[in-house]
């Protein structure tokens, strides 16, 4: 709450965040799916962004919410950096660092529900794995309701950033085999 006080100069809306925080049976950590959430999660991790770019001198560096990606072209200097981090993360923002990976880019990097290559992007296996368990369900039963419109717009949204091709043909293949034309015209309209 130290950071927000510094930011936030009124005590009313400091009152109403705090209980936000609090709303919580954790020690630490946010309520996961408030709408404050991701706010509140950049508001302070800007002293990480901060910290990592100023006083770290880090070049390379990338944040989405709490899942962030430092390069270096040597492990030492990446252990380094994780040491650092784990300390800034501990005693500065009250945080802890829970993965930390140090492994060559050529090899991909999973980051935000995507792994990373230098020409190109797909989904992770667990991503994928998800994906293909949710989707058996959605076409099992053949259904045309609004939660399975958004099931299939969200997956389409997830599939059009990474190379999915041969999935999206495996899930339109599956569609046909219900021998339902309906279902098989909605399905295609939202994996295209």
């Amino acid at each position: 709450m130290k950071i927000l006080r510094r930011k936030i100069t009124d005590k009313r809306l400091l009152k109403i965040l705090e209980n936000i925080v609090r709303s919580v049976d954790t020690e630490r950590g946010m309520p996961i799916g408030n709408l404050t959430s991701q706010w509140m999660g950049n508001l302070y991790l800007n002293d990480l962004d901060m910290f990592v770019k100023h006083n770290m001198r880090v070049r390379d560096y990338i944040r989405y919410c709490d899942d962030f990606c430092l390069f270096a072209d040597d492990r030492e200097t990446l252990r380094g950096w994780r040491n650092i981090l784990r300390e800034y993360l501990g005693t500065e923002l009250d945080l802890v660092f829970s993965k930390a990976f140090i492994k060559p880019t050529d090899a991909g990097i999973n980051f935000i529900g995507y792994r990373h290559f230098k020409e190109y992007v797909v989904l992770t296996k667990a991503g994928a794995q998800k994906m293909k368990r949710k989707m058996r369900t959605l076409i099992k039963h053949a259904d045309i309701s609004p939660h399975t419109r958004s099931q299939l717009a969200a997956f389409s949204g997830w599939m059009q950033w990474a190379r999915c091709d041969n999935l999206r043909r495996k899930f339109r293949a599956d569609a046909r085999q219900t021998k339902d034309s309906a279902f098989i015209r909605f399905f295609n309209k939202y994996l295209t």
